[in-house]
């Protein structure tokens, strides 16, 4: 999850969204890294630049509804912005548990091919 920025403004990412990580921190520039968000609303049209996620590939707590990367929403960000998922409270503890995810090698390649098309590069 990402907590966006309060000072951008719409059409940009103005709330707390589940990301894709597509870099790990960036070489020189610590605690940065660059993602993609992931909408629950269907792109109208749908582009290159968009991916549709299976529900398999998504954390259990985001899975129920359909799920696109908006390839050409790419930020890069702090990662104390990003938290993992919430997925309830253990019933014993009280305490909140917590999911993360790591997507498939095939839904990187679209995703890494949707952020190429998003930034009119050579596929």
């Amino acid at each position: 999850m990402c907590r966006f920025p309060e000072c951008l403004r719409a059409p940009e990412m103005i709330k707390t969204r589940p990301v894709i990580v597509v870099t790990r921190e960036h070489k020189g520039r610590r605690r940065l890294c660059t993602v993609v968000p992931v909408s629950t609303t269907q792109p109208d049209p749908m582009l290159s630049h968009h991916v549709e996620l299976e529900e398999s590939a998504l954390p259990r707590a985001l899975r129920g509804t359909g799920h696109w990367v908006k390839c050409d929403m790419i930020y890069t960000l702090c990662i104390d912005r990003l938290d993992r998922i919430r997925s309830g409270k253990d019933r014993t503890t009280g305490k909140r548990l917590y999911e993360t995810a790591r997507i498939g090698a095939d839904d990187m390649r679209k995703i890494r091919y949707a952020i190429r098309s998003a930034l009119s590069l050579e596929p």
